[in-house]
């Protein structure tokens, strides 16, 4: 997964991408007065989470028909949990490695707004989205290190997001291989 610019994106992401620009700028609004700082933490702790795939696990979040979340208000009973116990406490040690990610980024992403000379539209631009391509990118290379060549032993077929049809003809070429080797034989 890459972060990708407006110019990258396909028709389907384009949406995404203008509703996550008007959000940048509403946090941008809200934060300028010191006492609502707080809020760029907070943001930037939002984009590293959902960046880096964290399973949202505390509770199960309702949405509106028109995807639009309900407020707590509106909901006539507590917010059930979003996995059983015996789920949760998988995902939790699965994700333990990028929780503990997140939390020395965010401190440090933050410090970096800090000293920014721009706004936040520039910081997200020029410095949140390209050093969180080079973390993505690194914890795809140690992945890859440490789960390939296992994950090529069970016969699992690895690719990244855009190969498809590459892919699809490797599949393909190694299916004909297969059939040509039995007729081999």
């Amino acid at each position: 997964m890459r972060l990708d610019h407006a110019s990258d994106f396909d028709d389907s992401d384009a949406h995404l991408y203008q509703t996550t620009r008007r959000t940048l700028q509403c946090v941008a609004r809200a934060a300028k007065d010191a006492a609502h700082r707080w809020i760029v933490t907070e943001f930037i702790r939002m984009c590293l989470f959902t960046w880096l795939g964290i399973r949202h696990t505390c509770c199960y979040l309702y949405f509106d028909h028109n995807g639009g979340l309900f407020h707590e208000t509106k909901i006539s009973r507590p917010l059930p949990p979003r996995y059983p116990r015996r789920v949760l406490h998988r995902i939790q040690e699965e994700d333990a490695y990028l929780l503990s990610l997140l939390e020395d980024l965010v401190p440090s992403f933050d410090a970096r707004y800090d000293t920014h000379e721009g706004d936040l539209l520039s910081f997200v631009d020029n410095i949140l989205i390209p050093e969180m391509n080079n973390v993505l990118d690194r914890l795809k290379q140690e992945d890859e290190a440490a789960h390939a060549a296992g994950r090529r032993a069970m016969g699992v077929i690895m690719f990244d997001e855009g190969e498809n049809d590459l892919a699809e003809e490797d599949a393909s070429e190694s299916l004909d291989e297969v059939e040509n080797d039995a007729v081999d034989e």
